[in-house]
C-alpha cells in the first residue's frame, strides 16, 4: 500500500480530544490538509483559536456527528479523505459507572467498525486508516520482568469486566473497550479485504502539556492522571513505598508525530505499534519539579530512598523506533510541560483532591489489584 504524502486530506476523529488534537497539530505542522470530526461547535472553539490560521486557508475543516456508535455516523466525513486517523472512544472520565461495562465496550467497537465500514462504502480515496487503541488493549498480569510486545494481547481486561459486572471500575472497562475494539478492527479487515490498509497505535499514558490549552485535558484527560499522584504526593497522602511505584508515560507530542508516521510509512502497513518513552515513578517526577519549579507549585525536597523504584513488566516500544523513525522526548521535559501547562489553564492542587475520589474505589483484593495494576493506574492509593 502506498503511503499518503502532504498535502493529502486526513480525518482525524475525536479531533478535539488531547490525543486528536495533537494528532491535528502534527498533521498541520507537516503540510496535511485535516478535516477534523467532532460533535459540536463548542467542541470546534480550541481548534479554531488555536489553528486560526489554517480555517482561514481551509487547511482545517470540520465534520459534525451525534454519536460514534450511530450506523453510518461517519459516512458524510470520509468522502474525499485521503487517510483517516479515529481516535474518538471513550475514556474513563466519561464513563458512567452506572450503566453497564458494556456500554463501554460497545460504544468503542461500534465506532470502530463504523468507521472502517463508512470509509470502504464511502470512503473511495481512502488509503489507510490509523486507529489510536492503547496499551492497555497489550499488558495483563504476566509475571514479573515480563516486556510486552506488540504480539501480546489484554484479553484478561475483557474477563474480569464480565467477572465484576457493574462493579468494574471506568479504567477496567476502558482497558477491555480498548482491546475488544481492537480485536474487531482486525477481524473486520480479515473479512471485508478492504481497499485500504490498517494501522494501530497503542501508547501508554499520554502525558505533555495541552496542544490547544484546552482546559478540560488536564480535568478530564491522561494528564489528570500525573496530576492527581502529584498533588497527593505534596499533600503528604502517599507513603514512602508508594512514591516508588513507577508507571510508563509518552508526549502527545510523540503521540501526534508517531500518527503520522503511521499515514506515510509503507512498512507500517497492517501493523500493531506500542509508544512508550519509558517509565517513571512519582519520586522522580517530584524531583524534576522541584529542580525545574513551575509558578503556582511549591515542590519542597524529595527524601532520599535506599529502595529503588518499582518496576515490574514494561512495554518495549523498539518496533516503532525501528520502523516508524519514533525518537522520544526526554520525560522531564513532559512532566514539567504537563505541570505547567495545567497551572497556566487553571488548574490547583485542590483540583485533583476533588478528584480523588475516582479511583478511591479501585481498593480491591489483592489479587484483583495486581490485575488492574497493570490494566489501569490503580497505584494510585488513597
Amino acid at each position: 500500500m502506498p503511503s499518503l504524502v502532504a498535502p493529502s486530506l486526513i480525518l482525524v476523529t475525536g479531533g478535539s480530544g488531547f490525543v486528536g488534537s495533537g494528532v491535528i497539530s502534527s498533521l498541520l505542522g507537516r503540510n496535511f490538509a485535516v478535516r477534523a470530526a467532532i460533535r459540536s461547535d463548542e467542541e470546534a472553539h480550541y481548534l479554531k483559536a488555536t489553528f486560526s490560521s489554517h480555517v482561514s486557508e481551509r487547511k482545517l475543516s470540520f465534520a459534525y456527528f451525534s454519536d460514534i456508535a450511530d450506523t453510518g455516523a461517519f459516512d458524510g466525513a470520509v468522502r474525499d479523505v485521503d487517510g483517516v486517523v479515529h481516535c474518538a472512544s471513550p475514556v474513563p472520565s466519561t464513563i458512567d459507572p452506572e450503566q453497564h461495562p458494556d456500554v463501554t465496550i460497545n460504544t468503542a467497537t461500534k465506532g470502530v467498525i463504523g468507521i472502517l465500514s463508512s470509509a470502504r462504502q464511502h470512503g473511495t480515496n481512502v488509503k489507510r486508516i490509523v486507529i489510536t487503541s492503547s496499551a492497555a488493549a497489550v499488558t495483563d498480569t504476566k509475571e514479573d520482568n515480563y516486556v510486552y510486545n506488540e504480539e501480546n494481547w489484554n484479553m484478561s481486561a475483557r474477563e474480569l469486566v464480565t467477572e465484576m459486572g457493574y462493579k468494574a471500575p471506568p479504567p477496567l472497562r476502558y482497558s477491555a473497550s480498548k482491546v475488544v475494539a481492537e480485536k474487531a478492527a482486525w477481524d473486520w479487515m480479515k473479512e471485508h479485504q478492504p481497499a485500504f490498509d490498517l494501522v494501530t497505535l497503542l501508547p501508554t499514558f499520554v502525558w505533555g502539556r495541552s496542544p490547544t490549552s484546552c482546559p478540560s485535558h488536564y480535568h478530564a484527560g491522561s494528564d489528570s492522571l500525573l496530576l492527581l499522584p502529584i498533588s497527593q504526593a505534596l499533600s503528604g497522602k502517599l507513603k514512602d513505598d508508594q512514591l516508588l511505584e513507577t508507571t510508563e508515560m509518552v508526549d502527545v507530542l510523540d503521540v501526534g508525530e508517531a500518527h503520522v508516521q503511521a499515514l506515510v510509512s509503507p512498512e507500517a502497513t497492517g501493523q500493531r505499534f506500542l509508544l512508550s518513552a519509558g517509565w517513571i515513578s512519582w519520586k522522580e517526577a517530584l524531583f524534576i519539579l522541584h529542580d525545574r519549579p513551575v509558578a503556582g507549585i511549591s515542590v519542597p525536597p524529595v527524601k532520599e530512598h535506599t529502595a529503588t523504584s518499582k518496576v515490574t513488566s514494561y512495554c518495549s516500544a523498539e518496533k516503532g523506533k525501528e520502523v516508524l523513525g519514533i525518537k522520544y522526548r526526554p520525560k522531564a521535559d513532559t512532566i514539567y510541560e504537563t505541570v505547567q501547562g495545567a497551572v497556566e489553564g487553571g488548574w490547583t492542587l485542590n483540583d485533583s483532591k476533588k478528584r480523588a475520589g475516582v479511583t478511591s474505589h479501585l481498593r480491591l483484593s489483592s489479587t484483583t489489584e495486581r490485575s488492574l495494576a497493570c490494566l489501569t493506574l490503580c497505584l494510585l492509593h488513597q
